[in-house]
């Protein structure tokens, strides 16, 4: 029964083979942001922000929730077709920081993609506090900690079809 396993394998690796060609990687990009109070917010004095960040946890809260919905991004997700855009806490910080994390069909829709979304945050926090007649002193602001350079290929998806082909066949 060799003359029937032989071309089997032989065709399931060509497919699997075929389909991790044709299905092309995701570009994931990440970013984060950190909630700074205004100087209202801290005592007079003070020239060091970062050590009264613990009451931002529920602005980075309602910020994220915000940004993260779909009114807010749809704009941008129909900007770059196949866009995935992410909005959540840092789960690697205490503080708050929001990371986000977008992945395109391109390096370049996802370097785009992410400074359109980070953009977005900004004119986001000014638009609620601007909302409840926040001061201006008392207003929160928004520090960029970090932001990809170069996207991360997403192969996921490539190796679940490649290997679901060729294991199907």
């Amino acid at each position: 029964r060799w003359y029937i396993t032989v071309p089997g394998l032989i065709l399931a690796v060509a497919l699997a083979v075929g389909s991790f060609i044709m299905i092309k990687p995701g570009y994931e990009r990440t970013a984060t942001q950190l909630l700074l109070p205004g100087e209202g917010l801290v005592p007079e004095g003070t020239t060091n922000p970062y050590l009264f960040l613990g009451g931002l946890s529920q602005a980075a809260d309602i910020l994220t929730r915000t940004v993260g919905a779909g009114e807010t991004l749809g704009p941008i997700v129909e900007k770059y077709p196949g866009l995935q855009v992410e909005v959540k806490r840092d789960p690697l910080s205490s503080g708050p920081v929001i990371l986000f994390t977008v992945t395109a069909k391109s390096d370049a829709d996802a370097a785009a993609a992410l400074d359109d979304v980070l953009e977005t945050s900004v004119v986001t926090l000014d638009r609620l506090q601007t909302q409840q007649g926040v001061a201006s002193r008392d207003r929160i602001s928004i520090s960029g900690l970090t932001t990809d350079v170069a996207s991360t290929p997403q192969q996921r998806t490539r190796m679940t079809v490649a290997a679901g082909v060729g294991l199907g066949v």
